[in-house]
């Protein structure tokens, strides 16, 4: 189980962060479309989340892969060859 804990935390933050940007964002549109708040800082929000989605969060393949694939080759050392 350890042997992919790092994979899963950064996976899970990344999942957890893209869940929070998609509700910023469509908080924003909404904003948006019924004329209320600050228009560049409601459309810097929603750049930024865009930014998000393109960039850091397809990271997650890799890292589900990562957690996926399991613990056999880090065990397969033995406990002096760390």
């Amino acid at each position: 189980a350890g042997a992919g804990a790092m994979a899963y935390l950064r996976l899970l933050a990344l999942v957890t962060f893209g869940h929070f940007w998609l509700v910023m964002e469509r908080a924003a549109r909404a904003e948006l479309a019924a004329g209320n708040g600050d228009a560049g800082f409601l459309e810097a929000k929603c750049l930024t989340a865009k930014h998000f989605f393109d960039r850091p969060l397809p990271r997650a393949a890799g890292l589900a892969a990562e957690v996926q694939a399991g613990a056999d080759t880090m065990m397969a050392f033995p406990d002096d060859r760390f």
